[in-house]
């Protein structure tokens, strides 16, 4: 009690308000533990448990609104777990490392984790180029010529980082760092672990299909049909 918390940017910069798909896709802080704040952090705990994450041994209090932003270690294939399930349209399949058992969708197995219309509008935005683009620039490892929703993570003081993302066919996670725990030089989500993650990445689409997509296929998640685009002001809402 009594221990004030104060959220900074990863570069230490006070955006000011952001729109949601800007805030997402450039991985400001702020935003995520403002809204975290308004959720609840059990409420944040327990969809994490149910997207599969079985290392949460202590309460929501012990992890408070840092639990947003990564500050309870997970394991990186059930992280990367959470994260197919948006490319599921939100379904979420428990992974396993033989495949011929591996569970199939519309068997007991399959559990619903968010809703389509969230899978889609969070795979929307972790796939748009222009709005990660203010923070992340163009030309990077995150720049794909067909649609790849991508999401990076820097652990405070370099220790490690990782880049999780996934297309309709694969989903991939790559964690970057020292099992010591000794910082790494410098070294971001973006510069490295991403090159790594892209490289796997066409390598696994090319393993399960005879070609890559293209920009002009299908998206990775299809639109809702109760979703209908109109014009809303970006400053109000």
């Amino acid at each position: 009690d009594g221990v004030l918390y104060s959220p900074r940017n990863y570069d230490g910069e006070f955006q000011g308000p952001l729109l949601a798909r800007r805030a997402l896709a450039g991985s400001q802080n702020v935003p995520a533990v403002a809204l975290a704040s308004q959720l609840g952090v059990p409420s944040i705990s327990r969809i994490l448990r149910r997207a599969g994450v079985t290392t949460f041994d202590k309460t929501a209090d012990h992890y408070g609104l840092g639990l947003t932003l990564g500050n309870a270690e997970v394991r990186l294939d059930e992280l990367v777990a959470g994260y197919a399930a948006f490319a599921r349209g939100g379904e979420l399949v428990q992974s396993t490392m033989i495949r011929k058992h591996r569970p199939q969708r519309g068997q007991d197995s399959t559990t619903r984790l968010v809703s389509d219309r969230t899978a889609f509008w969070i795979t929307d935005i972790l796939s748009d180029h222009d709005a990660r683009a203010w923070v992340f620039g163009r030309g990077s490892s995150l720049d794909f010529t067909f649609p790849v929703a991508v999401k990076t993570g820097t652990s405070q003081a370099y220790h490690d980082n990782w880049t999780v993302g996934y297309t309709s066919a694969v989903t991939v996670g790559v964690w970057v760092g020292n099992f010591d725990r000794a910082p790494l030089r410098n070294s971001s989500g973006v510069t490295g672990a991403a090159p790594i993650f892209r490289a796997v990445l066409l390598a696994a689409l090319h393993s399960v299909a005879a070609r890559l997509p293209e920009e002009a296929d299908p998206p990775i998640v299809a639109r809702p049909a109760s979703l209908v685009r109109t014009a809303v002001c970006s400053l109000s809402g």
